[in-house]
């Protein structure tokens, strides 16, 4: 419903490098994500798009010292495999050491750690600094949605990491945060981290509940393009039930693998200090 109110809105602008004009191409979702048959022309219109013209177009129309918040939306936008993704993102690093602002610096070091995220696991222990300090500064001017951000990342790069109790307290506090604050964006990328260490520490009925919700979800995000969603069936794989907790986490509700996947997550925590 958002991409199809999107085109009008975009359709209606009469200045390409209005502030608007930007914010309309990147709530914009890829032609991949929309229904076959339902949204076939739209669909067509969005592969057309020549995203990157638009976005030049806007930015050079634009001050980057007050209007920075279009380079995090340019960010957000863009798949990190990308070849324009680090070019970007260096934009976005040299601002944020310009500007200033607390939640462009927060930005800056929460795409600095994705990008050290991608080179693999030697970039863990860099990336997961970078996020804490993108965490701490977030908390510091009360950025919900950046805060949000980060424990979704943290727990990425958790789950990412040889697990450990570290792993599984991330997961957990990053849930119960990204619920509270209703980010329901970061809910299924956080519950495919959460479901990993889960699996990973032997807890595979609620690993399994929860990855039979996520195979009813859209399949993006760095937690499935890393292989999680394969790791993890892969490690639920060996118990005979499998296939019937992964058909019965299909029909649980969002709410209750929240508290499901939180309690099992803490169960492990309360066992490993004991």
């Amino acid at each position: 419903m958002g991409a199809c109110a999107g085109r009008p809105a975009a359709d209606g602008l009469s200045a390409s490098d209005h502030p608007s004009t930007i914010l309309c191409w990147s709530v914009m979702p890829r032609g991949q994500f929309l229904d076959r048959e339902r949204s076939r022309e739209l669909r067509d219109w969005l592969r057309n798009l020549d995203r990157s013209r638009l976005y030049a177009t806007a930015l050079s129309g634009m001050d980057m010292d007050y209007d920075w918040w279009a380079l995090v939306a340019q960010m957000e936008s863009m798949h990190y495999h990308d070849e324009r993704w680090p070019g970007c993102l260096a934009m976005l690093v040299d601002t944020a050491r310009r500007v200033r602002a607390p939640s462009l610096v927060a930005f800056s070091d929460l795409y600095q750690g994705h990008a050290q995220l991608d080179r693999g696991p030697s970039g863990i222990e860099v990336a997961t600094g970078h996020y804490e300090a993108a965490l701490r500064l977030a908390r510091e001017v009360g950025n919900k949605f950046v805060e949000a951000d980060c424990l979704r990342a943290l727990a990425l790069a958790g789950a990412h990491h040889p697990m450990d109790e570290s792993s599984a307290r991330a997961c957990r506090d990053a849930l119960i945060r990204v619920s509270d604050l209703r980010a329901f964006d970061l809910v299924p990328k956080t519950l495919t981290s959460s479901a990993l260490v889960l699996a990973e520490v032997g807890r595979l009925e609620a690993a399994s509940l929860v990855l039979g919700r996520l195979d009813n979800e859209p399949k993006f995000g760095r937690e499935y393009n890393l292989g999680f969603h394969d790791r993890i069936r892969g490690l639920v794989a060996t118990e005979s039930r499998a296939d019937e907790w992964l058909a019965q986490g299909a029909n649980v509700n969002v709410d209750e693998l929240l508290s499901l996947t939180i309690g099992e997550l803490q169960a492990h925590l309360d066992a490993i200090s004991r």
